[in-house]
């Protein structure tokens, strides 16, 4: 059963270079604390099981508008950052995608 609560989500998709240090940094608690300051409510990773170096990560929302800044948020860091974050994973294969219900992101049978 879905609750009446509006709840937005975002996932992103992308081929890690180096999924060890990408773990790290995702964990740590500047990025944690940066991800609650932008609107994040909750956020997770995964890997595909035929490849571990395809990764995604699920951002929930309260309102679609905290989605769309954050999209716009993360994209600049990445520009900003290109040469520190591209040490993590390939920019170029990101690729995000909106959800209205996290159970539209579960059915991908990818992970």
């Amino acid at each position: 059963m879905y609750s009446s609560v509006n709840e937005y989500f975002t996932t992103m998709d992308f081929k890690t270079t180096n999924k060890s240090i990408w773990e790290t940094v995702f964990q740590d608690e500047k990025h944690h604390q940066m991800r609650k300051d932008a609107g994040v409510t909750y956020c997770s990773y995964n890997s595909n099981r035929n490849d571990g170096n395809d990764l995604m990560v699920c951002y929930k929302y309260d309102s679609k508008d905290v989605m769309e800044n954050h999209k716009q948020v993360f994209t600049k860091l990445l520009e900003e950052n290109r040469e520190k974050w591209s040490k993590l994973g390939d920019l170029n294969s990101i690729e995000f995608n909106h959800w209205k219900i996290l159970c539209e992101c579960s059915n991908d049978m990818r992970f």
